[in-house]
């Protein structure tokens, strides 16, 4: 499980930042995933399972990428299962991370 606290979020990437560490997190929002066991979609339907919403992911490493921007920390993004689709009012979280500010502090 990751860290589900923003505000912790913001500290740990605070007071990692000039000790030089990168953190780790896993990213999904347990309460959106509500206890699913895979991704959600036709698969998942089909085999009657609890499907876990690309959106639980997505919204977490928004969040993150904020937060890193914010504090100037740097964050390890661990197994990503889900690729944002483009469209023209939102970017997706791996295009923001390839601008040159961020991208050496997340990966």
């Amino acid at each position: 499980m990751g860290v589900q606290d923003p505000s912790l979020m913001r500290r740990a990437l605070t007071y990692a930042r000039p000790l030089g560490v990168r953190l780790a997190q896993h990213c999904e929002d347990e309460l959106l995933a509500a206890g699913g066991s895979m991704n959600e979609g036709a698969v998942s339907s089909r085999l009657g399972l609890v499907g876990r919403p690309a959106l639980a992911e997505e919204l977490m490493v928004q969040r993150d990428i904020e937060l890193v921007a914010l504090t100037g920390g740097a964050l390890h993004f661990m197994h990503l299962s889900t690729a944002r689709r483009s469209s023209s009012s939102h970017k997706p979280a791996f295009e923001v991370c390839r601008s040159p500010s961020r991208s050496r502090r997340i990966t």
